[in-house]
C-alpha cells in the first residue's frame, strides 16, 4: 500500500496544480495594485505598459522571465531614478502572466 501511495502522490499533486482556475493578466494587474503606478497608454508614476512593450521589443535582452523577476523583486534605473518597489505578494506564476501581457500590449487593451 505504501508503494501505491508513493506512485499516486505525483499524480495528485499535478491534478491540484491543473485544477486551479486560470489567472487573467488584467485582473492580476488591477488586484496586485500595479494600476496605482502604471496605466496602459499613459505614464503615471512609472512608465505605461505600452512604453515597456515598445522599449523591450527593441531590446530583446529582456525576456518574460526577466520582467517577471523585476516585478517581484523591484528595481531601479531602467526608467529613471524612481525605484519600483518589490512586490512580494505577487507569485512567480502571477508575475509571468503579467509580464507576458505587458510585453505584448499593443495599447488598445483595457484593464478592468
Amino acid at each position: 500500500m505504501k508503494r501505491l501511495s508513493i506512485l499516486l502522490f505525483p499524480l495528485l499533486t499535478m491534478s491540484a496544480v491543473y485544477a486551479q482556475p486560470s489567472l487573467d493578466a488584467s485582473t492580476l494587474l488591477k488586484n496586485k495594485i500595479c494600476m496605482h503606478c502604471h496605466q496602459v497608454n499613459e505614464r503615471r508614476v512609472g512608465p505605461s505598459f505600452k512604453m515597456v512593450a515598445d522599449k523591450y521589443q527593441q531590446d530583446k535582452t529582456v525576456t518574460v522571465e526577466e520582467l517577471a523577476k523585476r516585478i517581484v523583486e523591484g528595481g531601479i534605473g531602467q526608467w529613471g531614478p524612481l525605484r519600483m518597489p518589490a512586490q512580494p505578494k505577487v507569485s512567480t506564476e502571477e508575475a509571468i502572466i503579467m509580464a507576458d501581457w505587458i510585453l505584448h500590449v499593443k495599447g488598445d487593451e483595457q484593464v478592468n
